[in-house]
């Protein structure tokens, strides 16, 4: 098993390309394009058998931790589409939770926007440095390693963004803390997530009710030939 290691964020892109061919061994940059958008963000070539060699590693009976970071869900795409619509303030930064590759943060920042791309696994964070630099948005967009359930930032932001961030009740208080601690206090800060609305949630917006305004919204989304569900929005204010 290759083992992770720490590498310097601020590495060049030649750097950060090594590593994760490294780790990964067949990377490629794929083109995506969300709204006007196009960004070349950098892939595992063949999931699959990574994911074989995950499980093979691990042997029998034993569980493993599968790399959703690495995945753009179509929720991403809708929350990417919702915020190249609003006025870019680049004074007034925005923070993307759980960011992956760095797909929402990122067309963000081309719509002007000054982000902070967040996420807790290394390999995350290796990604999506490395499509910031791919893309030349480094005056753009930053990335830090955050745990969006504990961690202190001491700063604030104008909105926190997240797709796919509501999994695991129990990370529910921990994040709400989080989200109070590090939205800007200015009446028009926001919060706003994306969620298939088939995944766990209703916890999350009982417990999140106490502390905002919370505004749900279902968005037709296609997820593929034969099926369309809608992605739910949630757009929150302090009380």
């Amino acid at each position: 098993m290759v083992r992770k290691k720490d590498f310097d964020l601020n590495a060049p892109l030649d750097d950060l390309l090594h590593e994760a061919r490294r780790r990964f061994k067949k990377v490629r940059f794929d083109r995506l394009a969300v709204g006007g958008v196009e960004l070349d963000l950098l892939q595992v070539e063949d999931m699959s058998a990574y994911l074989d060699g995950l499980v093979g590693r691990a042997g029998s009976g034993r569980s493993v931790d599968l790399p959703l970071w690495a995945k753009v869900w179509p929720a991403c795409f809708v929350l990417a589409m919702f915020l190249g619509r609003i006025p870019a303030e680049a004074a007034r930064p925005m923070l993307e939770i759980g960011t992956g590759i760095g797909l929402v943060g990122l067309c963000a920042a081309t719509k002007g926007h000054q982000v902070v791309l967040s996420d807790i696994d290394p390999d995350a964070l290796l990604f999506s440095r490395i499509n910031v630099l791919k893309n030349g948005l480094a005056a753009k967009a930053s990335v830090l390693r955050a745990d969006f359930t504990s961690d202190r930032l001491q700063k604030s932001f104008q909105r926190i963004v997240g797709c796919e961030v509501l999994y695991g009740e129990k990370n529910y208080p921990g994040m709400i803390e989080f989200l109070s601690a590090h939205l800007s206090e200015d009446p028009e800060a926001e919060v706003v997530l994306a969620q298939d609305m088939r995944r766990p949630g209703a916890q999350f917006l009982r417990l999140a009710q106490e502390r905002f305004q919370v505004a749900r919204k279902e968005v037709p989304c296609t997820w593929s030939a034969s099926e369309r569900r809608p992605v739910v929005l949630y757009r929150m204010r302090r009380r």
